[in-house]
């Protein structure tokens, strides 16, 4: 066949199914090659501690194209944190369903080694339906779209450089039960959030509005909340917008006795315009 080389494209298809990999010193999978195709599915990984002279991780990418991982498992232990569950450095599209890991220095790890200049918008990495507690670091630019996963509270390092699209995710658990683990919730971090769902209260845990975090633009009419005066709801912040159906327009604060008018909230106290 033809030679096979660092970096070289021959080495692609690759299905790792029902595996285990276990104290794997420097990594149970270790990729250098570009524009492979994996897909590791049924697996599971027992690392080592991390120190310096094992890395101990479960998956390392050096070069990759698609990744696809699913219903795989790893982890290091309490008082002997492994490495990087998911180590990457360059890569195309990475899928990641159904996954958890625990223990570890990383859950994932973007461009550990500090590569300057480095990233790339057009390739995502999604997470769908994973618990993943330990930190997800990313250093450089990525689109990272997030759908019904559980982190912990402060799970992510992330600049603005990092682009988010998150839905149905959690910051901690059930406030009925657990709550918020590992610290104060910090989200995605500094990470530029282009859009994140809400989440309601539960118990210990605050509740959070779904956030834009660009410009909106809609294709047909809006519909505001509806209120009475007397219904205009306390302690919103400012720049708040709610139509009220008996206030007086031009009213602040806004008074009853009208025919509707739409109502912002400014400095503490809604008025009507």
């Amino acid at each position: 066949g033809l030679p096979q080389t660092n970096q070289a494209w021959q080495f692609d298809y690759v299905k790792v199914k029902n595996c285990r990999f276990i104290y794997n010193t420097d990594a149970g999978i270790y990729s250098f090659t570009r524009n492979v195709g994996w897909k590791i599915e049924g697996c599971v990984f027992i690392n080592p501690k991390r120190s310096e002279t094992q890395k101990a991780d479960s998956m390392t990418f050096w070069y990759a194209g698609f990744v696809f991982i699913q219903d795989t498992f790893g982890g290091g232990f309490p008082n002997a944190k492994g490495g990087a569950f998911i180590n990457v450095v360059d890569s195309g599209n990475i899928t990641v369903i159904g996954s958890q890991t625990e223990s570890m220095t990383y859950s994932l790890i973007y461009n550990e080694p500090r590569l300057p200049y480095h990233g790339d918008y057009s390739y995502p990495i999604t997470f769908i339906n994973n618990v993943f507690g330990d930190s997800i670091e990313f250093r450089g630019r990525r689109t990272f779209v997030s759908i019904g996963n559980l982190y912990s509270a402060n799970t992510f390092i992330a600049g603005p450089e990092v682009r988010v699209y998150s839905t149905g995710d959690r910051f901690c658990y059930d406030g009925n039960i657990l709550g918020c683990t590992g610290g104060n919730r910090i989200g995605f971090d500094k990470a530029t959030v282009v859009m994140m769902t809400a989440q309601l209260d539960d118990g210990s845990v605050r509740g959070y509005p779904t956030f834009f975090g660009t410009d909106v633009q809609f294709g047909s009419s809006i519909q505001l909340p509806n209120f009475r005066q007397e219904e205009l709801p306390k302690n919103k912040p400012n720049g708040s917008l709610v139509y009220c159906a008996n206030c007086q327009r031009n009213s602040t604060p806004c008074r009853a006795d009208g025919t509707g008018a739409p109502a912002i909230m400014i400095s503490g106290q809604w008025s009507c315009f």
